[in-house]
């Protein structure tokens, strides 16, 4: 979007003052460079809402992650429980009252 300046292409009419061609030249000008801000902004705005985005979903991730080694853990011990339960299928319920 390179152009070429024309800031100092004022024209002057015969009483030494800018013609209107001018002045609706530099309200074209400052309506385009409005909307240039205005587009600039959105674009930003734009940005901060995709960055806090991505870090709502880092933190998701953080919780995922958490959430899995817990989730190892549990399934780590069902080995444990399942032998604790067949060492109780050798005892009666009389063996086992007296046991707790």
């Amino acid at each position: 979007m390179n152009r070429q300046s024309t800031a100092n292409r004022t024209v002057y009419g015969a009483s030494g003052q800018p013609s209107q061609n001018s002045n609706a030249l530099s309200l074209a000008r400052l309506t385009e460079k409005k909307k240039e801000i205005n587009a600039v902004t959105a674009l930003e705005t734009a940005s901060l809402l995709c960055v806090k985005r991505l870090e709502a979903m880092g933190q998701d991730f953080n919780l995922m992650a958490d959430s899995g080694e817990v989730f190892g853990q549990v399934l780590e011990q069902w080995s444990k429980m399942f032998e604790i339960l067949q060492l109780l299928r050798m005892f009666t319920i009389r063996e086992i009252m007296i046991l707790f």
